[in-house]
Protein backbone atom coordinates (compact mmCIF):
# COMPACT_ATOMS: atom_id res chain seq x y z
CA UNK A 1 0.00 0.00 0.00
CA UNK A 2 1.79 3.24 -1.41
CA UNK A 3 1.95 6.42 0.98
CA UNK A 4 -0.91 9.04 1.40
CA UNK A 5 -3.64 5.55 -0.02
CA UNK A 6 -5.43 6.01 3.12
CA UNK A 7 -6.50 9.70 2.93
CA UNK A 8 -10.21 9.18 4.13
CA UNK A 9 -11.35 9.37 7.94
CA UNK A 10 -14.01 6.64 7.99
CA UNK A 11 -16.59 5.48 10.80
CA UNK A 12 -17.28 1.94 11.11
CA UNK A 13 -21.04 1.50 12.81
CA UNK A 14 -23.09 -1.49 13.54
CA UNK A 15 -25.95 -1.69 11.75
CA UNK A 16 -29.26 -3.52 13.91
CA UNK A 17 -32.92 -3.03 12.14
CA UNK A 18 -35.31 -2.42 15.17
CA UNK A 19 -39.67 -2.61 14.88
CA UNK A 20 -41.05 0.75 14.94
CA UNK A 21 -45.09 0.73 14.88
CA UNK A 22 -47.27 -1.43 13.04
CA UNK A 23 -44.41 -2.31 10.47
CA UNK A 24 -42.01 0.05 10.28
CA UNK A 25 -38.51 -0.93 10.85
CA UNK A 26 -35.72 1.48 12.21
CA UNK A 27 -32.22 1.46 12.12
CA UNK A 28 -30.13 2.08 14.26
CA UNK A 29 -26.11 2.20 14.28
CA UNK A 30 -23.56 2.39 17.41
CA UNK A 31 -21.26 5.24 17.65
CA UNK A 32 -18.92 3.23 16.39
CA UNK A 33 -14.69 3.50 15.48
CA UNK A 34 -12.66 5.52 13.54
CA UNK A 35 -10.25 4.43 11.10
CA UNK A 36 -7.97 5.58 8.10
CA UNK A 37 -8.75 3.90 4.87
CA UNK A 38 -8.79 4.21 1.16
CA UNK A 39 -11.99 3.71 -1.00
CA UNK A 40 -11.98 3.19 -4.57
CA UNK A 41 -14.71 2.34 -7.06
CA UNK A 42 -14.57 -1.14 -8.69
CA UNK A 43 -13.81 -1.90 -11.89
CA UNK A 44 -14.87 -4.05 -14.60
CA UNK A 45 -14.46 -8.31 -13.41
CA UNK A 46 -15.52 -7.01 -9.91
CA UNK A 47 -18.17 -5.14 -10.78
CA UNK A 48 -19.95 -7.04 -13.27
CA UNK A 49 -19.22 -10.45 -11.43
CA UNK A 50 -21.00 -8.99 -8.05
CA UNK A 51 -23.69 -7.97 -10.55
CA UNK A 52 -24.44 -10.98 -12.16
CA UNK A 53 -25.37 -12.41 -8.66
CA UNK A 54 -27.51 -9.91 -7.36
CA UNK A 55 -24.67 -8.74 -4.93
CA UNK A 56 -24.11 -4.89 -5.86
CA UNK A 57 -20.42 -4.20 -4.93
CA UNK A 58 -19.95 -0.74 -5.76
CA UNK A 59 -16.62 -0.03 -3.23
CA UNK A 60 -13.33 -1.51 -2.12
CA UNK A 61 -12.30 -0.14 1.21
CA UNK A 62 -8.73 -0.99 2.84
CA UNK A 63 -7.72 -0.02 6.12
CA UNK A 64 -5.03 -1.60 8.05
CA UNK A 65 -6.33 -4.73 10.19
CA UNK A 66 -5.87 -5.02 13.87
CA UNK A 67 -7.47 -6.93 16.98
CA UNK A 68 -10.55 -4.29 16.74
CA UNK A 69 -10.88 -4.31 12.71
CA UNK A 70 -10.39 -7.49 11.06
CA UNK A 71 -12.49 -9.75 8.74
CA UNK A 72 -14.37 -11.11 12.16
CA UNK A 73 -14.87 -7.79 13.10
CA UNK A 74 -16.11 -5.83 10.22
CA UNK A 75 -19.26 -7.85 8.78
CA UNK A 76 -21.93 -7.62 6.55
CA UNK A 77 -23.87 -6.33 9.58
CA UNK A 78 -21.85 -3.01 9.58
CA UNK A 79 -22.03 0.63 7.50
CA UNK A 80 -19.35 2.26 6.47
CA UNK A 81 -19.54 6.30 6.72
CA UNK A 82 -17.91 9.21 5.22
CA UNK A 83 -18.91 11.57 7.48
CA UNK A 84 -17.35 14.61 5.39
CA UNK A 85 -18.21 13.38 2.30
CA UNK A 86 -21.79 12.38 3.64
CA UNK A 87 -22.02 9.01 2.47
CA UNK A 88 -22.87 5.57 3.92
CA UNK A 89 -21.23 1.94 2.38
CA UNK A 90 -23.02 -1.54 3.42
CA UNK A 91 -20.30 -3.56 4.11
CA UNK A 92 -20.73 -7.00 1.98
CA UNK A 93 -17.47 -8.82 2.85
CA UNK A 94 -14.09 -8.16 4.29
CA UNK A 95 -11.10 -9.89 4.41
CA UNK A 96 -7.51 -10.20 4.27
CA UNK A 97 -5.68 -8.66 1.46
CA UNK A 98 -3.43 -11.39 0.26
CA UNK A 99 -3.16 -13.30 3.90
CA UNK A 100 -0.20 -11.23 5.09
CA UNK A 101 -2.48 -9.95 8.43
CA UNK A 102 -1.55 -6.29 7.56
CA UNK A 103 -4.52 -4.80 5.51
CA UNK A 104 -8.50 -5.52 5.73
CA UNK A 105 -10.22 -5.44 2.01
CA UNK A 106 -14.00 -4.51 2.27
CA UNK A 107 -16.29 -5.17 -0.40
CA UNK A 108 -18.97 -2.19 -0.12
CA UNK A 109 -22.56 -1.40 -1.31
CA UNK A 110 -22.77 2.92 -1.50
CA UNK A 111 -26.03 3.49 -0.15
CA UNK A 112 -26.53 7.22 -0.75
CA UNK A 113 -26.31 9.95 1.42
CA UNK A 114 -26.24 10.27 5.33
Amino acid sequence: MAAGRLNKRLRIRAWQDNPSGMADIEPTYSAGMEVWAGVEPTRGSVYYGAKQTGDDVTHLITMRLSPTVNERTVTPSHVIDDEVAGTRYRVKRSMDLKGQGRWLQIEAELLGAI
